[in-house]
């Protein structure tokens, strides 16, 4: 199974990682929903307003170059992925995490779904994400994450053990749809452990097994 966690450690899921500062980034061959289509992705440098860069996605047809969708984002970190393969044009779903650096290791970000619905292409939110979150990717249609809760009452550091909540996003009737499955009454390591979210979601289910009996960990 895969997945991966957010910090100063990154992935344990194969992805194409981009930190946009060119211009034309990203050139690619997709497989949306079962058909091929090309992805683009261009740099928009930073006016004097705004530091940081943008960027564009455009998505064409393979063959005429006709550009079917397109959506400009104010984000300047991306990250395109398949949880089923590290190839972006074998089948799977596909998706987009957009990432805004919020100083030192913070950051915050948003994770859509790249989809073909009624015969159009178009995004589609999954998830929001930071530096606390742990994401097990237990299937195309099943995320969980894991987010660390940051208790500045106890002294909590960046880096030390935390609570977690435990999200559930299931793919339900055409679109992913969220479920909270609670809070751990203990803390568990942090981002500093390198502990992947497989491991954490084991340790949880071993000593609050109430709390993730719905989780299944393969």
């Amino acid at each position: 199974m895969k997945y991966k966690y957010y910090g100063l450690t990154i992935c344990y899921l194969l992805t194409l990682t981009f930190i946009c500062r060119g211009q034309t980034d990203l050139n690619r061959i997709v497989n949306i929903d079962g058909q091929i289509f090309r992805l683009e992705i261009v740099n928009n440098p930073g006016r004097p307003d705004n530091e940081h860069n943008t960027f564009d996605l455009f998505i064409k047809n393979i063959k005429t170059g006709k550009i079917l969708f397109s959506k400009g984002f104010r984000e300047y970190q991306y990250n395109l992925f398949k949880i089923k393969s590290d190839s972006l044009n074998e089948k799977g779903r596909l998706f987009l995490e957009v990432t805004f650096q919020s100083g030192g290791s913070g950051f915050h970000g948003r994770c859509l779904e790249i989809s073909m619905r009624n015969n159009k292409i178009n995004t589609y939110p999954v998830y929001n994400f930071d530096e606390l979150s742990m994401l097990y990717f237990k299937s195309d249609n099943e995320i969980i994450k894991l987010e660390g809760i940051w208790n500045f009452r106890e002294n909590e550091s960046h880096f030390s053990r935390h609570r977690y909540e435990i999200t559930r996003y299931n793919y339900i009737n055409g679109k992913f749809r969220q479920s909270t499955i609670g809070k751990t009454r203990s803390k568990y390591g942090s981002l500093d452990d390198d502990e992947s979210p497989k491991q954490l979601l084991t340790k949880i289910k071993k000593k609050e097994p109430l709390l993730a009996r719905s989780i299944s960990v393969n």
